[in-house]
Formats: C-alpha cells, sequence, structure tokens
C-alpha cells in the first residue's frame, strides 16, 4: 500500500516500517522527537514547518494511505480525498473521551480516558470514525512522564488493531463518559488557582508534571513552579487542621512545601525556584 506519514513521534513509523507498506515519504514536524530520531537513523524525510506548505505537498503526491501520528496540523481532509484514498490518526488516548493535542495531560487530570485510539480522519480535530482503542486503566503509581510513555506504547497496538481490522471503523462507535473533552494547556504555563480545592489542586499538578511544564505559583513575591503533589493523609497533622489558615504554608523542607487546602493539606513537590526566604505562616499569592 502506497503510503505517506505524518507526525512527532517515531513509534507507530518503527511499526510501519518493519510493515508491508510502500512508504513514500515522511513528514516530519519541525523540531520533533521524531525528526531527531530520523536523523540520529539516517532515515530520509521531509521537514514540515507549516499547514499550507504540507498541504501542498500532499495534493501533489500519489498515495494510497496517510497515517497521522502527532501531525501539528488540521488537515483538509475533504479537500485531499480523491475518493480511495484512506486516511488514519493514531491518538494517545481513548477517543471520544480526551481529544486534543494535550489529551494525555487530560487523562492524567481527569484520572479516565487514557490509553490510545486509531481513527479515521475528516475535516475535525479527532472526530472521525473510531477503528481501534486500547485502554490504560488509570492506577495512582502513574505519573504524567510515565503515562505519556504508556501512551505512545498503546498506540502502536491500537495501530497494530487497526491493521487486522483493514482499517475498518467499528461498527458500534464507543461511548465515552459524558461530553467529548478537548483539554487544552494554557498559553504561558498553568497557573495554580488560591481558590482551589484540593482535590482541583492535586489533579492539576499531577497533569501537568513533568519537567517541560508543571504549575506556577507565587509566595513571597516569588513565582516558583512545582512539579510533583501528594494529599496529605496523616491523623495527627489533620487533627491540627484548625490551627491553621487556608493557604498557610505549614512546613517547608527540601524542595517542598505542605499547605493547608480546605480541610487538609496537600504537599507541592519537586519545586523549582528560590525558597530561601519562604517560611512557615505564609500564605499562597
Amino acid at each position: 500500500m502506497r503510503t505517506i506519514f505524518v507526525g512527532n513521534r517515531f513509534r507507530v513509523l518503527e511499526k510501519i516500517l518493519d510493515g508491508n507498506y510502500e512508504l513514500l515519504t515522511i513528514f516530519a514536524a519541525g523540531g520533533s522527537f521524531l525528526e531527531r530520531e530520523l536523523v540520529s537513523r539516517a532515515i530520509e524525510y521531509t521537514r514540515i514547518d507549516n499547514r499550507s506548505g504540507l498541504v501542498e505537498m500532499l495534493l501533489d503526491r500519489d498515495y494510497e494511505l496517510l497515517v497521522s501520528n502527532g501531525c501539528p496540523y488540521i488537515l483538509p481532509v475533504s479537500r485531499l480525498d480523491t475518493g480511495s484514498r484512506t486516511f488514519v490518526n493514531v491518538h494517545p488516548a481513548l477517543l471520544p473521551e480526551q481529544r486534543g493535542a494535550h489529551a494525555v495531560n487530560g487523562a492524567m487530570f481527569y484520572q479516565y480516558g487514557a490509553g490510545a485510539s486509531c481513527h479515521i480522519m475528516d475535516d475535525g480535530a479527532d472526530t472521525g470514525p473510531v477503528i481501534s482503542r486500547v485502554e490504560i486503566p488509570y492506577s495512582p503509581d502513574l505519573d504524567l512522564g510515565l503515562l505519556y510513555q504508556l501512551s505512545f506504547s498503546a498506540e502502536v497496538d491500537a495501530f497494530t488493531l487497526a491493521e487486522s481490522r483493514q482499517f475498518r471503523p467499528l461498527e458500534s462507535p464507543p461511548q465515552g463518559r459524558g461530553a467529548p473533552v478537548c483539554f487544552a494547556r494554557p498559553e504561558g504555563g498553568s497557573v495554580l488557582d488560591p481558590g482551589a480545592g484540593l482535590e482541583d489542586i492535586y489533579r492539576q499538578v499531577r497533569a501537568f508534571g513533568i519537567s517541560s511544564q508543571g504549575v506556577k505559583f507565587q509566595i513571597s513575591g516569588k513565582v516558583c513552579k512545582t512539579f510533583d503533589a501528594e494529599i496529605v493523609t496523616n491523623a495527627y497533622l489533620l487533627s491540627r487542621c484548625a490551627e491553621y489558615r487556608q493557604n498557610e504554608i505549614v512546613y517547608v523542607y527540601g524542595d517542598t512545601l505542605v499547605l493547608r487546602k480546605g480541610e487538609g493539606f496537600i504537599k507541592l513537590k519537586a519545586i523549582q525556584g528560590d525558597l530561601d526566604d519562604v517560611r512557615p505562616g505564609l500564605v499562597l499569592e
């Protein structure tokens, strides 16, 4: 099958390279992990840096199958389709639960919808008929970095299942848990809301807990970032909750703050920033 690959990740492409495909072109997003991997392996590719240039190249190619895996642009499939082409996207979360470019963050935040899906592409963002899904059950031991790695592995499994179905959509579309969620990382990075509840802060920090993201907060006039959080369950500390104000810093040690929230406490951990002047008794700003 004459095939084009478009994206920013390598694992699904590696499956295609090892399979029975006539791979015509690899379009790699500029600066992506895929581009670096292709360079290191001396595999020929075409770099893409804008949507219009990619669309023009796709209009000029003769192919039967296009596989998208981390393509940074929504493609005009109805314009590209000649009636004899198949367009599939491999997505790092369950559809229709978690759509969009930041679906792994969303799955971590909502604690459901983790996994991978392969679906027929249309002109929307992750809205076409689902071909296959592979679920990753949520468990407390998951952090965002591990979930990314598991999701990318599950993408290969989902693509393999889609291959076995000859890229035919499921007869019974999967039912999501309520309305589909299109989770988005805020421009400029995620910022902690002092008015948010204990569980919301915990889920927010966990959903952005890798070195390239994190959650900003301000204390004593300083902006810091936290990359991990843990809800405190120790009975002795909980028995002293009334002694502290909302958002008050209770303890500071190493790169960790213990903060009163609601009727409990949360640890903000792996903090990046200057904590030298941060003392117990200060209040999160």
